[in-house]
This record gives structure tokens, C-alpha cells and sequence, in this order.
């Protein structure tokens, strides 16, 4: 059971901006502009929020002096400068309430337009956006390991038979263990896999530029094609660890691989055993200040005596997205209108949505070999590469007023009159599927610190041939991914996302039709009657196939199907 603390969180937010219009000339309009974001980081009213300090001294050397003497038995040096700690803010260690300090930017805004002939125009613009604290919902106070702990719910005794805690009384004892707060303890010793925001997280933001020409042809018809692209700068990642083993210490491929493992996992006496002595609370209960022995790889990690030590939304990754825009608008002089739109476009980046654990279009991923961040760098989870929806609004020609019985009255103008078609018709590529999993032999060899390794790739995979309904047990060409070859202590070489598999795309219809019927004095009332098809053709997308690799039966297959099956609504309006 997770006992949150009842936090007082605040995000203090403010803005300026300032633009105007210049008419240059008769055909050349320049627009101008200037935003100054000031923004606060998150604040709590009890200060209970703390900052990773991955290069200050470890407070173990303070409640321990001894351990600055003491060899390390894997590398032979003593651990005088040991480091990592997680500071409380409004402190002598860190005297900002906040994690990091406020952000003060400046972001300019252009646009140009120039009118080529009567019925040309090309514009273009360019904007830098920075992001709000807000969309860095890890770092919010309520959120972070201090206002938050689980308390087990032990069911049995030792024996594994005999009742402990029953419904009625779920924590026997020693009750509920409250949050950690702003205790004294957490500046003393800190442990668990926690973490924690660094205070010198630099500001993300997005540019925006675009080149767009517009013409107006004969017969209402309008043409619009543009170039649009962006780049983020600094964007947020969920969470990143800073205490992966290092790639020296990693098993070489060939006969010294089987010493170099066992000398990793051996097991040696915890130079940090009992150090938590003293300390003001349970601060890291279980953790490496509690065991007897650790395995010898543990104390090769850039902060041994942890067990985990994580950024939260570090603001370490970039993106760029490229795309060409195509928009037709036709309206036709008997009240009909259609309007299509298509993009090509490509996002490449080295981190994903902030929610993309709300999606499944886009499963969640983690960081592999932190050492190597230029390997996480792929098409995004989201990548669109066409998309093309087409839209239309057709009042039919019958009735009074329009091109058929024009001259029709009363009760049979009533009856035919009125009628209309909306129509929406989209067409999307699939998004690239994220193989998962942690397979490999680096996963598997109990070696502390080295985490998920992906998928060895043996060659191209693609989608397989045939229609959709005999492609769901074999989506796309799993023999060419492997869990390793035994031996290589690797962490794989799949990227990130699969340039050549996605998942199904969207072939969706939806349209309505209606009735609008108008009556009293100057036909002031008006009843409008709706029936609306979403998914009218009752057409499935299916689901993203299984990419849990790599051997399981299901690896492959789609068993699942995303979108909503046809949803019929009628509705009606009345208006006076």
C-alpha cells in the first residue's frame, strides 16, 4: 500500500510579450514579436523536495569517517571520494526551495508575408516556444520518493501458511509507515533506487519555422502547399540512471568471459553494512546500508554504495521533425464544400512521449547503455510518415431556394428540403513498433548495474506479405531478432523503434446526415434532426503485434484490436 504525503505544491508562472504588424509595402507585411517567459520551478509549502547531487561527497564519510580508509576489495582504492547524495532544498546544501533555479528566457516570433500576384501568397515564420515546469510531472512534489512509501502487505507468517494481516486488519503492528517528509536522515544516508531532479537542469524548448505558398485558382478552388519543421532542444526524458556499470568492467567476448563474470558476482562483505546506524528513520530499510554481503560488481559502480541513484526528467534530449503539407479546398456554388489535406513527414529523437504509457500505439521504453546515448536516436514512437483526411459538407439541391423543386411550398418543401451529408474520411500510416523486453546474456548474468539489454538484430525485418487477416499471426519477420549470441556481453544492436515495421494503420469513415426544417415568421425556428456513423464501415484497426522479445509463442502476433467498433448517435436540436 503506497501512504502518499498530503503536499502543497505550487508552479509559479509568468509572461510578457509584446508584437506588432508592419506594412513594409504595398505587397510585403512583416510581423514581429518577443516573449519572456519567466518561470519558478516546483515549490512545497513544507519544502519536502529534494535535488540529485551526483558530484558532492556521500554523507556515508560523515556518519562513517572509517570508510575513507577503507578498500574497495574490487579496485583496491579506498573510498575517500566517494560521491552522490540527494539534497533537501532550503538547506546548507542546497538554499533554493526549488531543485534547480528559475528559468528567465527570451523567445523571439517572425512572420513574413508577401502577396506574389492576386491571387498568390508566400509566407513564412519562425517562433522559439519554451516548455511550462508543469509538463515535468516527475518532478512535482507530491511525486518524489520523499512524500510517498509502501508499506508490504504481509498476508503469512515465516511459514508461508499461517495468517498474519487479514482485511480487517491490514497492517498489524507497527501500522502504515508514513512518508519519509523533510527528514534530517535523508541528508545523512539516502538508498532504494530513488530519484530525483538535478539542479542544473537547462530550459527545453521547441523552434518552428515554415514556407508556405497559398494560390487561388478559377472555380473556388484553393491550393495551399508549405514545408514545416521544428526542433526540440533539451527536451525531457522520464528518468535516466547515473549508476550503470561502466563499459570496462563488462565481460570481454572470449575465453576470460566465465572469470570475469564470476569475479562480478562473487560475493564479498559490504563495506557499507550497518551504516545506516543512527540515522532518523527508515531511510533505506532493505537497501545496501542493510545487507551483510553484495556482489563485488556492485562496488564497481560510479556510486557503490546506492542501489539505485536516477535523474527524473532530465533534460538531455533533442528531436527534428520534417514534413510537407498539401491542402485542397473546393466549395461549389450549390452549397457544397470538400477539403483534403495530406502530409509526409518524419520525427527522429532520443526520447518519447511524457505519457506514452497511455498509449498503446507507443510502448514505453527505457534506457539501455546510458554511455551510449547516440544509440537511442530513432524515428520517434509517433512517427507519422502520411496521413491524408479528407473532409466534405454537401447540402443536398432539394428544396426551396436550391437547383431542384425550387418552387416548392408547405408540407412537401418540409419533406424534402433541409437535407445535408458531412463526411470524414482519414487514411494513416501505422506508427514503428518498439521491440521490448530484456533479453540477452548481459541481462541474465547477474551482474549488478548493467540492466536491459535490447535485442541482437540479424538482419532486415519487415512487415509480412498478405492481407491484414493472415498477417495477425505473423505480423512482421521475427527470426531475424535474438536474445544475443552466447558470449557477447552486449547491450544488442536494435535501435530504438523499427524503421520498417508499424504497427496497423487508421482507414476510418465517419459521416452524418441531416435534416434542418425551419418554420414560424421569418422562419425564426428551426429543428435540426442528426444521425452520425463514427467507424461507419465498421472497418478494424487492429492493435500493435506483441514485441516482447523473443522467443515467446505470442512474439509477433496481434491479438487485439485498437479502435472502436461502428458508434451510431442521433441527436436533435431545436433553436428560437
Amino acid at each position: 500500500m503506497t501512504e502518499p504525503a498530503r503536499t502543497a505544491d505550487e508552479v509559479r508562472y509568468g509572461a510578457v510579450y509584446a508584437g506588432d504588424t508592419f506594412q513594409l509595402t504595398r505587397k510585403l507585411t512583416l510581423n514581429l514579436g518577443v516573449r519572456v517567459d519567466l518561470q519558478g520551478d516546483w515549490t512545497e509549502r513544507f519544502n519536502r523536495i529534494v535535488a540529485v547531487n551526483p558530484t558532492e561527497a556521500s554523507p556515508l564519510l560523515k556518519i562513517d569517517p572509517a570508510l575513507a580508509s577503507t578498500v574497495n576489495p574490487a579496485t583496491g582504492q579506498t573510498f575517500a571520494n566517494l560521491k552522490g547524495r540527494y539534497d533537501l532544498v532550503a538547506s546548507s546544501l542546497h538554499p533554493s526551495r526549488s531543485a534547480f533555479p528559475a528559468w528567465k528566457n527570451v523567445s523571439p516570433r517572425l512572420g513574413i508575408s508577401y502577396q506574389l500576384d492576386r491571387n498568390t501568397v508566400i509566407r513564412s515564420g519562425y517562433g522559439m516556444f519554451y516548455l511550462p515546469v508543469d509538463v515535468r510531472w516527475n518532478d512535482a512534489p507530491h511525486n518524489l520518493f520523499i512524500n510517498s512509501f509502501v508499506t508490504p502487505w504481509l498476508t503469512a507468517q515465516s511459514d508461508g501458511v499461517t495468517p498474519k494481516a487479514t482485511l480487517s486488519n491490514p497492517f498489524p503492528g507497527s501500522g502504515i509507515t508514513p512518508p519519509f517528509g523533510r527528514n534530517q536522515g535523508l541528508i545523512d544516508v539516502q538508498g532504494n533506487g530513488n530519484e530525483a531532479p538535478i539542479g542544473n537542469n537547462p530550459p527545453p524548448y521547441v523552434q518552428q519555422w515554415n514556407l508556405d505558398i497559398q494560390r487561388q485558382f478559377p472555380g473556388n478552388t484553393l491550393v495551399d502547399i508549405a514545408y514545416a519543421g521544428s526542433k526540440g532542444t533539451h527536451l525531457p526524458m522520464h528518468d535516466q540512471t547515473l549508476n550503470q556499470l561502466q563499459p570496462q568492467y563488462l565481460p570481454q567476448t572470449g575465453p576470460n568471459a566465465a572469470s570475469q563474470i564470476a569475479f562480478l558476482t562473487q560475493s564479498v562483505n559490504n563495506p557499507f553494512a550497518g551504516n545506516c546506524t543512527g540515522c532518523n528513520g527508515p531511510v533505506i530499510s532493505g537497501g545496501m546500508g542493510t545487507n551483510a554481503t553484495v556482489k563485488q560488481g556492485q562496488l564497481l559502480l560510479p556510486y557503490p554504495q546506492l542501489d539505485g541513484f536516477s535523474l527524473s526528467e532530465p533534460d538531455n534530449r533533442d528531436s527534428i521533425y520534417h514534413s510537407l503539407q498539401l491542402k485542397v479546398e473546393k466549395r461549389f456554388s450549390a452549397g457544397a464544400q470538400v477539403l483534403a489535406t495530406y502530409t509526409v513527414s518524419k520525427l527522429i529523437d532520443d526520447t518519447n512521449s511524457e505519457i506514452n504509457w497511455l498509449e498503446a500505439a507507443s510502448p514505453s521504453w527505457n534506457d539501455f547503455d546510458v554511455y551510449n546515448r547516440r544509440s537511442f536516436r530513432s524515428l520517434d514512437g509517433f512517427d507519422v510518415p502520411q496521413r491524408l483526411v479528407i473532409g466534405s459538407v454537401l447540402d443536398l439541391p432539394f428544396g426551396r431556394g436550391k437547383k431542384f423543386a425550387n418552387n416548392m411550398n408547405g408540407v412537401a418543401n418540409t419533406i424534402i428540403g433541409g437535407w445535408g451529408v458531412d463526411t470524414i474520411i482519414t487514411f494513416q500510416r501505422g506508427f514503428p513498433i518498439i521491440i521490448g523486453g530484456c533479453p540477452g546474456p548481459l541481462s541474465n548474468s547477474g551482474i549488478p548495474g548493467v540492466g536491459c539489454s535490447r535485442p541482437t538484430k540479424t538482419g532486415a525485418s519487415s512487415l509480412t506479405s498478405g492481407s491484414l487477416e493472415t498477417r495477425l499471426t505473423h505480423w512482421f519477420d521475427t527470426s531475424v531478432f535474438t536474445n544475443g549470441t552466447p558470449g557477447v556481453y552486449n547491450y544488442g544492436n536494435d535501435p530504438r523503434s523499427e524503421p520498417n515495421i508499424r504497427d496497423d494503420g487508421s482507414r476510418n469513415f465517419d459521416f452524418a446526415f441531416f435534416k434542418k426544417t425551419k418554420f414560424g415568421v421569418d422562419d425564426r425556428y428551426g429543428v435540426e434532426f442528426r444521425g452520425e456513423f463514427f467507424n461507419g464501415f465498421n472497418h478494424p484497426q487492429f492493435s500493435p503485434p506483441n514485441t516482447s522479445c523473443c522467443t515467446g509463442a505470442n512474439f509477433g502476433q496481434v491479438t487485439s484490436q485498437y479502435n472502436l467498433p461502428r458508434l451510431i448517435q442521433f441527436g436533435l436540436r431545436m433553436t428560437f
